[in-house]
């Protein structure tokens, strides 16, 4: 390998090629051939072959063996340790978190008792073998399927849709208090496309919407709004994330790396919004970002948001209907 640092940087799309090849020759990967005694390196095609001085890569005829084991092995890690234990706990959380908008209800109640085994099952096999932790993977998956399917069932159900469903009725447009006084200029969302400027009461408190029993301080429910819109509705996120099962508690940070907000403010976000409404703010401020309506930052633009709902004035509800008029095509949504 004589090639000069300039050739190697090309070639290997680096920026430091002294750097690189010093470690490789620390691991024991490269050792020095012919070395010249200013440290030049030099490569050139003879009749005879190639003649050169620089760094000899016999040491990898050698290690590469050692190599791929060692790719194995860190492959088994990354599922032992990373990859099956983050797609069960997001498969436990997303059951959880669509057995939280049903309530009594005797297949509703199993489905906890079941939620509440597996967890007990995930955490006593922390340290199990990676055939152990694929089988609690595989069946909190399917155990998140059963319960979608069963809530897709219920929702068909005349007497729950009536009871439960956060889903607008056809015959009733909801309408927003217009007695309430009108909130000042900014940079959010809400004034973005809501073009009536109505606002909700300021004196409503901040939680998170996903909890049982709670108001509808943002008017998410009112808007009917439900996870399966996502895709069509911001639709920056295709491929990128999937929220079809409702958020979790990591999807916040994820969402904030995707867009450019820091995590400090989606920490503020969600301790004065909680997770549901944080997840909404972020996909509106990410598909802002992607149409390029924001002329600051997406940092600054989400500050704007929770000051907004620290003042009472912030309507995500009116941001729902709106996409939903903008969108191009129909939702696919399932029922």
């Amino acid at each position: 390998m004589g090639a000069s640092n300039k050739t190697l940087e090309d070639r290997w799309n680096i920026q430091n090629a002294r750097r690189v090849l010093r470690e490789l020759a620390r691991w024991g990967m490269i050792i020095p051939f012919c070395a010249k005694g200013n440290g030049h390196r030099s490569y050139r095609r003879t009749a005879s072959g190639p003649i050169g001085s620089g760094w000899s890569l016999a040491p990898l005829r050698i290690l590469v063996k050692s190599i791929e084991d060692l790719v194995q092995t860190e492959e088994h890690l990354r599922m032992k340790r990373i990859e099956l234990p983050r797609r069960t706990t997001d498969a436990l959380r997303s059951a959880s978190t669509l057995l939280r908008s049903v309530t009594d209800c005797s297949w509703a109640n199993e489905a906890e008792q079941k939620l509440g085994m597996l967890r007990a099952q995930r955490d006593q096999l922390r340290n199990a073998d990676i055939a152990e932790l694929q089988a609690i993977c595989s069946d909190a998956e399917d155990f998140l399927l059963e319960v979608e399917q069963l809530l897709q069932s219920a929702i068909r159900c005349p007497d729950f849709a009536d009871e439960s469903s956060t889903r607008p009725d056809d015959t009733v447009h909801y309408q927003y208090n217009d007695s309430t006084n009108q909130g000042e200029s900014s940079s959010s969302a809400e004034e973005e496309y809501a073009h009536d400027g109505r606002s909700l009461p300021a004196s409503r408190s901040l939680g998170d919407t996903s909890k049982p029993g709670f108001e509808d301080p943002y008017g998410i429910i009112r808007s009917g709004f439900s996870w399966r819109e996502t895709s069509w509705l911001f639709p920056f996120t295709h491929d990128l994330i999937n929220l079809r099962h409702g958020p979790t508690r990591s999807t916040p940070h994820e969402l904030a790396r995707l867009i450019g907000v820091s995590n400090n403010i989606a920490d503020a976000s969600v301790a004065a919004l909680g997770i549901a409404a944080t997840t909404l703010c972020l996909l509106i401020t990410g598909q802002l970002v992607a149409e390029s309506k924001i002329h600051k930052s997406a940092d600054a633009y989400m500050r704007g948001i929770v000051r907004k709902a620290a003042d009472g004035d912030l309507n995500i509800g009116h941001t729902v209907f709106a996409r939903r008029r903008t969108a191009e095509h129909k939702p696919l949504v399932a029922c």
